[in-house]
């Protein structure tokens, strides 16, 4: 330990996307047995592991939408502080360039997380707001943000075949690691899709994906030492940007370069949870059906707010 343990802990959502391949504002979608959202159990888990802020980053003119869906319940809970994620927030040099000017589309994962720099004062974990991830995952990153020490992070990844969907393809980050425990690369696969009993990874190759094989789902831990080391990534994307109207500046990707840059080491966890998340129309029923399931088993109360003991 390294007197960390009283430390507050921020649990960092990103909720900004629209979810193009499901078509609409998939964060708000009720999956559980009272109209709960996937968010509230991700928060829930978080709050018994001992995570006592929230942070949810979205567009701005979400905010009230998010407040009386989610926000309202969860003040009572924890901490409630909202992050407003803005294509025009980027450095003052870049403000002028013509192209970035045209630009529409999100910034992506990393810019998300910058959006909320001036709420982050803590150790916080980044997770999606779309995804269903499971206590333990909560509780072991809980864990390793008791005890990591300056200049490192943490992931929490998953066996793919956890994390896939037979409705379509999904992106997922393939995960490598040392043999310290610590991750060397994630490697992103766009189109990552079951073939019968197979799992393919379609892109200028095709090659199959071991279903053992761990990866990201965007399960992050950092001390906030990360958010400076973190713009400078951002600033070197936009200096080498190739499409300013679609690339985005994504978290993977931009630990992945901290890593091999040495300025960061990322603590490597794993989780043996059942992932289920939303990609497309067809996956609500499978996510109800989850859910149900783990309510029947008494790891979920029937309503999630019930009292302050989440009985």
């Amino acid at each position: 330990m390294n007197g960390r343990e009283e430390s507050k802990l921020s649990l960092v959502v990103m909720a900004a996307g629209m979810g193009s391949r499901f078509g609409g504002l998939k964060q708000l979608e009720p999956v559980g047995p009272s109209g709960e959202f996937i968010l509230e159990y991700s928060v829930y888990d978080a709050w018994k592991s001992g995570f006592r802020e929230l942070i949810i980053i979205i567009k701005e003119e979400n905010r009230d939408l998010f407040h009386e869906a989610i926000g309202r319940k969860i003040m009572n809970f924890m901490e409630v502080k909202y992050a407003f994620q803005d294509i025009k927030d980027i450095p003052d040099e870049f403000r002028e360039n013509e192209e970035v000017k045209k630009r529409q589309k999100p910034w992506g994962t990393g810019h998300a997380v910058l959006a909320a720099r001036k709420e982050i004062t803590c150790p916080f974990m980044v997770i999606n707001a779309d995804d269903f991830y499971g206590k333990e995952t909560f509780s072991e990153m809980a864990r390793i943000l008791t005890e990591i020490p300056k200049g490192t992070g943490a992931i929490v990844s998953y066996p793919l075949e956890r994390t896939m969907t037979r409705s379509g393809g999904v992106s997922r980050g393939l995960c490598s690691t040392n043999e310290a425990g610590f991750l060397t690369d994630v490697v992103e696969h766009t189109d990552i899709r079951y073939e019968e009993n197979r799992i393919l990874s379609f892109g200028e190759e095709v090659m199959e994906v071991k279903p053992d094989t761990q990866v990201s789902m965007n399960v992050w831990g950092f001390l906030p030492e990360i958010l400076p080391l973190l713009s400078q990534e951002f600033t070197a994307f936009l200096e080498n940007i190739r499409d300013p109207l679609k690339d985005e500046f994504q978290l993977p990707s931009a630990v992945s370069s901290m890593i091999r840059k040495n300025s960061i080491r990322i603590l490597a966890g794993r989780s043996t949870e059942k992932w289920y998340g939303i990609t497309y129309k067809a996956d609500k029923e499978t996510v109800k059906l989850g859910i149900k399931e783990q309510t029947d088993k008494g790891r979920y109360p029937e309503r999630l707010w019930e009292d302050k003991d989440g009985r």
